[in-house]
């Protein structure tokens, strides 16, 4: 079997955290659909099924590592023990964080925003 990477990422995050990131970007390319948030789930002891050349505490001290460096997030599921793992921060991959006092009659360059019905 063939493993790739990022050689940026290995130098940033080490061997280990880039061979994570780069599985977690497969399975999100394969996965996601258009519209989709970059996200994937999957337990520790899946990623170790497909990385068989890392052990469980590894891959934990590699997400940790990507997760504090800013390459992912993780968010927990409802209902099971396995995360969620995003790309990104949280904060980049927000939908629109319009403030919610706003209405439709926003000011624009001081003007009132024609609104359209």
């Amino acid at each position: 079997m063939r493993y790739w990477f990022n050689g940026d990422d290995a130098q940033r995050y080490g061997l280990p955290a880039a061979a994570v990131l780069a599985h977690i970007r497969y399975w999100i390319e394969r996965n996601t659909h258009a519209g989709d948030a970059p996200c994937v789930t999957q337990g520790i002891k899946e990623m170790v099924h497909y990385l068989p050349f890392l052990s469980a505490s590894q891959i934990k001290r590699s997400l940790s590592k990507l997760e504090s460096g800013g390459a992912i997030y993780r968010t927990q599921s409802g209902f099971d023990r396995r995360a969620t793992y995003c790309l990104g921060t949280e904060s980049s991959n927000a939908w629109d964080e319009k403030d919610e006092k706003s209405g439709q009659n926003d000011l624009i360059d001081g003007r009132i925003r024609p609104v359209y019905l």
